[in-house]
């Protein structure tokens, strides 16, 4: 009888060490998918920076689109054809300065945004915000 309990016991801390190793693994993913997710986020938002001043630079401190100095926020709209009411175009950009408007991965695809916001603070500077993360 004690050889029998000692065999389900080690049978049951296996079955507990293969459902502990599995969340771990499940864990590890979802961390290396949202690492990744925010490596592209921060690319992204770096290019729209970059991009922007390297802009300003070319036209003797002009930005190619309409930004008020009040420091709110105005997300990006996804292409040029489109109305958009409330956004700001980044289109004068592509392709000189940008390949295309970037696109952050979790914004809603159906709608008109990039899922990034850009701003201009009353000194100049210009930042690019992500609306949406993981």
């Amino acid at each position: 009888m004690r050889r029998i309990h000692q065999t389900l016991f080690v049978i049951i801390a296996a079955l507990l060490l293969v459902a502990c190793q599995k969340a771990d693994q499940a864990t590890l993913e979802h961390n290396r998918e949202v690492a990744t997710m925010r490596t592209q986020l921060l690319a992204d938002v770096t290019a729209i920076v970059d991009a922007t001043y390297a802009y300003r630079t070319a036209h003797h401190d002009h930005l190619p689109f309409a930004l008020t100095t009040n420091g709110k926020p105005l997300e990006i709209c996804k292409a040029a054809s489109k109305n958009c009411p409330r956004m700001v175009r980044i289109d004068a950009l592509v392709p000189a300065y940008l390949a295309g408007i970037p696109v952050n991965p979790l914004a809603d695809p159906a709608k008109q945004g990039t899922g990034y916001a850009i701003k201009r603070g009353s000194d100049g500077k210009v930042t690019v915000l992500t609306l949406v993360q993981p």
